[in-house]
């Protein structure tokens, strides 16, 4: 009975249902010196062992994608992500995680809205919905 009271109350959460988190859009490069953007989203709204965690999505792409977008992110061995990553950025460092990324559109000027699905190599599942703003910044790439 427990059990099933918990799977109801995270039911959302697992699903990417609830209110979405606020996360900033932020202007940044890709490895090759093009344009690309990351949304950058603390984790405390997904539980209280996050409180200090900071997960970034970049995108290697220019912030033009005109409809609904999803980006995969894998970890296979000697592979090179062409669409961007996603990385969990906690007390102990960084670390690459997988799955995906859903952006109903992005501008340059306009608010982002997305989803992520994302899961760290020792199991941990990441999933939210997100309403991300601009924090506009000069960027230098090259």
């Amino acid at each position: 009975m427990r059990a099933a009271l918990l799977a109801l109350l995270l039911a959302p959460l697992a699903t990417g249902g609830g209110d979405p988190i606020a996360a900033d859009l932020v202007p940044s490069c890709a490895p090759w010196d093009g344009p690309a953007f990351s949304v950058v989203a603390p984790l405390a709204p997904l539980g209280k062992d996050l409180a200090a965690d900071t997960l970034g999505i970049t995108i290697w792409k220019s912030p033009a994608i005109p409809s609904r977008t999803t980006f995969t992110f894998s970890r296979t061995p000697g592979a090179v992500p062409d669409s961007g990553s996603a990385v969990l950025k906690s007390g102990t460092g960084y670390e690459r995680l997988t799955g995906t990324a859903t952006f109903e559109k992005v501008d340059a000027e306009s608010p982002a809205d997305g989803a992520f699905d994302l899961t760290a190599k020792d199991g941990r599942r990441f999933t939210a919905r997100f309403h991300a703003t601009w924090k506009h910044m000069r960027i230098f790439c090259g």
